[in-house]
């Protein structure tokens, strides 16, 4: 069934539409079945089905490209605000989303950083990407 439907059926066609704008779903990825969706548009989907009071949405971000991330950031932000969802915590290591999550505190976790393992080996090896993760709450409305 087309994602759009789905998401009718399940928060009605008015939140429906809310969600799959703050999941910066646009016309087309609404338009088709999930199963025919990229990951990025799944990955969004499912930030989209999520949104609740008491939602934890860990590296939410991480799938898309970085305009459309940011995107994403705001319109979650958005939608937390305009529903008054309460205690929705995102978590990231991609600092161009927090200033849009507009977040009511944030908690700067440990520094993160990523390895990969070398072919042949049972290893890993830092790649130098190190980044800051951040939990933050967002402010409901």
């Amino acid at each position: 069934e087309l994602l759009a439907r789905v998401f009718a059926a399940k928060f009605g066609a008015a939140d429906a539409a809310a969600r799959l704008d703050a999941a910066a779903l646009n016309p087309a990825e609404r338009g088709s079945k999930l199963g025919d969706l990229s990951a990025c548009a799944r990955a969004r989907a499912q930030i989209a089905w999520l949104l609740a009071d008491d939602a934890v949405l860990d590296e939410f971000t991480s799938l898309a490209p970085r305009p459309v991330a940011v995107a994403v950031a705001a319109g979650v932000a958005a939608y937390v605000k305009t529903k008054k969802l309460r205690r929705v915590v995102c978590a990231t290591v991609h600092e161009d989303v927090v200033a849009p999550l507009a977040p009511r505190w944030l908690f700067a976790t440990a520094v993160v950083t990523s390895c990969w393992s070398p072919k042949g080996t049972t290893g890993f090896e830092p790649t130098g990407d190190a980044r800051y993760g951040v939990l933050a709450l967002l402010k409901p409305g």
